[in-house]
């Protein structure tokens, strides 16, 4: 993996904060629980306080961001659910710098190396006024997780498919060179 797409940064911030399933991270939130915006990650603590993590991949995306978050940025301060916000960006538009000037007061920033290597360049703020989420709260998020869970079952019911239509083609020893290959860069 090279860590400089959405998803491969995502994946980089799930590894991160993960911590062996101390922490519960829903990706994806939108419809369910945020009426007017979504998150690309939130983090349930075991003490029931729930932190985002934005993702941006581009300078663009990241300016862009903030110009429609006049208002969703307030959406963001207003809603207590939510005790910290961190944006996660590729290392190397990080090192291009300027990043932390744009970035809204109190939120933090963190880089993601090509080697999925996350560094925390700006400590996020806890939000004052913040609180933990209720039993409902988390009952929500936990389900719209679930839902998640689907539409990746369905893909790799997908790559099993089409591996089967490979070795189909290929058959005996050239198959194996396939596997080797597919093993060695772990895209199934």
């Amino acid at each position: 993996m090279n860590y400089q797409t959405a998803k491969e940064i995502e994946f980089a911030c799930i590894k991160r904060v993960w911590n062996g399933g101390r922490y519960l991270v829903i990706p994806n939130v939108k419809d369910g629980f945020f009426r007017a915006r979504e998150a690309d990650l939130l983090i349930i603590t075991p003490s029931d306080y729930c932190f985002e993590i934005e993702i941006k991949i581009s300078l663009a995306d990241f300016k862009n961001d903030f110009k429609k978050h006049i208002l969703i940025n307030d959406m963001y301060v207003n809603d207590l659910r939510i005790k910290r916000k961190t944006y996660a960006v590729p290392e190397e538009l990080y090192m291009k710098g300027g990043l932390e000037k744009l970035l809204p007061d109190g939120m933090g920033l963190w880089a993601v190396s090509k080697r999925g290597i996350v560094r925390k360049k700006v400590k996020p703020e806890n939000k004052k006024g913040a609180r933990k989420l209720t039993d409902k709260e988390k009952n929500t998020l936990m389900r719209l997780g679930c839902l998640r869970l689907w539409g990746i079952k369905e893909k790799s019911i997908e790559i099993d498919n089409i591996k089967k239509d490979i070795k189909k083609v290929l058959g005996g020893e050239d198959i194996k060179i396939l596997k080797q290959y597919i093993e060695k860069k772990k895209y199934w």
